[in-house]
């Protein structure tokens, strides 16, 4: 497989969107990370960020509200320690990767309470979506496109949608990413389609850092 050629560093959160118990999103966020890191060079960085690291309050609670939020950003800028850390979290990267499940035929509480907490350390930065369930989480990946569209990211879109059913077997009932569901991807090529999109992402977050 052909590396991935990128000429300069660039630092991507690959975020965990799940808190639930049992949750295949950590394994999900494992294969992806593995995916990345044995077909790209060294010149891209890539951090998993699991939400249960930071948990936040279930609604933005500073004044003024994210999107008034002078810039630059100060230190304390949203009054808890809690926001305030989770906002120098995301200000380090230049793009995202959503790891999300599809709940009820949408995303998790846990990622919406964590987008709308900010507003400036999303803004502009592109983002690849890959969703999954029984299906892949198609209903997902495009309701939480609408709201990372709307604190202004990117309006590049792409997404992947990853099947968690083989074989008669959900991975998400037991907590545990199946072999056959592992095996499923492999034949849907589906290492490929992300890499394919993470090319765009690179390219995307790039052209943004040249302005």
């Amino acid at each position: 497989m052909n590396r991935i050629p990128l000429s300069t560093t660039l630092k991507i959160g690959l975020i965990i969107c799940s808190t639930r118990s049992p949750r295949i999103g950590p394994d999900i966020a494992s294969w992806i990370y593995t995916s990345i890191s044995s077909s790209t060079t060294s010149s891209i960085s890539l951090t998993t960020i699991d939400l249960q690291d930071f948990p936040l309050p279930i609604s933005p609670c500073s004044m003024p509200i994210p999107a008034k939020q002078p810039l630059p950003l100060s230190p304390n800028a949203y009054g808890l320690e809690s926001v305030n850390k989770w906002s120098k979290q995301i200000q380090k990267y230049s793009g995202f990767i959503f790891v999300t499940p599809q709940y009820n035929w949408s995303f998790p509480a846990v990622i919406k309470c964590a987008i709308d907490h900010l507003y400036h350390e999303w803004s502009g930065k592109p983002a690849l979506i890959v969703s999954y369930g029984a299906r892949g989480g198609e209903k997902a990946n495009r309701a939480l496109r609408q709201v990372l569209n709307g604190v202004r990211m990117s309006d590049w879109e792409a997404n992947v949608q990853l099947p968690t059913r083989a074989g008669g077997a959900e991975s998400s009932d037991r907590g545990t990413l199946d072999a056959a569901v592992l095996k499923a991807w492999e034949e849907l090529s589906k290492k490929e389609e992300l890499l394919a999109r993470l090319r765009e992402l690179v390219e995307q977050a790039k052209t943004r850092a040249a302005f």
